[in-house]
């Protein structure tokens, strides 16, 4: 028997050039491996989805949040292909990251009107007199509040708070959790807070995106969610046991950043933007109709980061210099695996 298209996806994605651990983990080898992909492209290719992708993950320089070229690319990319199959979308992200997603909607060929901003509570003052508290506003969107009912959620890149001993009870696992081990890596007042890869708090900088894909496991805002990540502190980490994570990130302690928030599939990838490629081009080939990942090409690719460089002020996450790489890699060498993956559907680059 051969190896399916997903397979060859999630291999070409599994690639760690940051060395962060994740994405080559023997123990995390069937997040997001061959058949996740599948199941999470077949139901996101199904009649009828009303997806909102949430991402847009803050990077600080000199003390300032920007919005980072890693996930916005990814999550345009996956929305441009729903866009082609008639299903609808929302782009969701916060202050720092809606100018993101105002470039990438533009490149891609995205109405504006997709993008929503979800309010921003900051250090305990709320938002201003008159509009949605976060919690809020997650209800009505996800009650269908003013339009259609998202049926699925899909972060890219999207931080999520760090566990608790509650949470660490989550999933489910063949012992008992590391609660010793879990409180030496992770002091109480970090608890519950988002954390970037230096593990420093950014909870001030971001919208709680999170109360989204907590909602979805209710009854009445019941939406199936896929998460995406290369680092282990992005919404749909949760899926994994918190010492897994600690483990192959590799440094003691390193656990400390893990996400709390499980979705029902979890796509790790060596970097995040790629895993919404894999994904896209696993939809487009799950619809049965492949060109609509056509118009997806490396030349708008190419132009979409550095557009966002550009024109929204994004840097890159690793180096946090306002240039058009990602994740420390150079342009180029990012969109080498765009163009691998193109060539799996025998498209040109």
């Amino acid at each position: 028997m051969g190896v399916s298209i997903y397979q060859q996806l999630a291999g070409l994605i599994r690639r760690d050039p940051a060395r962060r651990g994740l994405a080559q983990s023997p123990a995390l080898a069937h997040y997001g491996d061959g058949a996740a992909l599948q199941r999470a492209a077949a139901s996101l290719a199904a009649e009828g989805a009303a997806v909102a992708l949430v991402t847009g993950f803050p990077i600080l320089v000199g003390g300032h949040p920007m919005a980072e070229t890693d996930g916005p690319p990814g999550a345009a990319m996956l929305a441009s292909v729903l866009w082609a199959l008639g299903h609808e979308i929302w782009l969701i992200s916060d202050a720092v990251g809606r100018p993101a997603l105002a470039v990438a909607c533009e490149v891609c060929g995205i109405p504006q009107s997709a993008i929503l901003e979800m309010p921003l509570t900051q250090s305990g003052a709320g938002p201003p007199a008159g509009s949605l508290q976060p919690n809020e506003w997650a209800q009505r969107f996800m009650g269908g509040a003013g339009g259609a009912r998202p049926t699925h959620l899909v972060a890219i890149e999207r931080p999520g708070p760090t566990h608790t001993e509650v949470s660490l009870l989550q999933p489910a696992r063949g012992g008992s959790p590391p609660f010793d081990r879990f409180r030496a890596a992770l002091p109480a007042d970090l608890r519950d807070r988002a954390l970037n890869m230096r593990g420093e708090a950014i909870t001030s900088y971001i919208a709680p995106t999170h109360l989204l894909f907590e909602m979805a496991g209710n009854r009445d805002t019941r939406a199936f969610t896929v998460g995406i990540g290369d680092g282990g502190n992005e919404i749909g980490m949760g899926a994994v046991p918190w010492e897994l994570l600690d483990d192959a990130l590799g440094l003691p302690g390193s656990g400390r950043i893990a996400c709390r928030i499980a979705t029902d599939e979890l796509v790790i990838a060596g970097v995040s933007n790629w895993g919404g490629y894999a994904l896209a081009a696993a939809v487009a080939y799950a619809s049965g109709n492949v060109q609509v990942f056509d118009p997806c090409t490396v030349a708008r690719e190419r132009r979409l980061i550095e557009s966002l460089v550009r024109d929204a002020g994004a840097v890159d996450g690793v180096t946090r210099e306002r240039v058009p790489s990602v994740d420390g890699l150079p342009l180029e060498t990012h969109l080498d695996l765009l163009a691998e993956i193109r060539a799996l559907f025998h498209l040109q680059p």
